[in-house]
């Protein structure tokens, strides 16, 4: 079996903002795009619409490019809201992930990476040294509880006990 396989994934209905996975154990990994001319509440919108899809928001991944930067109103308010839902920011806001396409444009922060609080030891980064395209990938490591598998154990014999052996 691939790896993947073994992740038994199950995708969820997609929608032209998101695609979703279901894996083993109930995470969720949603991946957005969400155009740079949506405002703020759109956005939120659509999540809410994915959200209501999922079985359990505490172990979901949320990542893409959510075409907000850091440290602005629509940012705080977009977090604010995911915080509710019970998702935080696990990606840094300081590391640039679009290049930008415009000579001299220095780039900017339009990628991010949200966990819920069931997602173990999340550890996300910035593939700067992949261009595929104006943006940097981004990517996040986590820890999965294994589920345990009942152990075999042999079928037990019943005996009579001979008492009057014993004797």
């Amino acid at each position: 079996k691939t790896e993947l396989m073994k992740l038994k994934p199950e995708l969820i209905p997609k929608s032209e903002a998101h695609i979703a996975a279901k894996l083993q154990d109930d995470v969720t990994i949603i991946g957005v795009y969400f155009r740079p001319s949506w405002d703020t509440d759109d956005k939120l919108v659509a999540l809410w619409d994915i959200f209501d899809k999922v079985d359990n928001l505490d172990k979901v991944i949320l990542a893409g490019d959510m075409n907000i930067k850091p440290n602005t109103a629509d940012f705080h308010a977009f977090c604010e809201e995911l915080k509710w839902r019970g998702l935080t920011l696990a990606s840094n806001p300081t590391l640039t992930t679009f290049i930008g396409s415009q000579a001299g444009e220095n780039g900017s922060i339009l990628d991010h990476i949200f966990v819920g609080s069931g997602i173990q030891d999340p550890q996300t980064r910035v593939y700067s040294d992949i261009v595929a395209s104006d943006h940097f990938p981004i990517g996040i490591t986590f820890r999965m509880k294994r589920k345990s598998k009942p152990k075999k154990t042999k079928k037990l014999e019943q005996r009579k006990l001979d008492h009057e052996a014993c004797g």
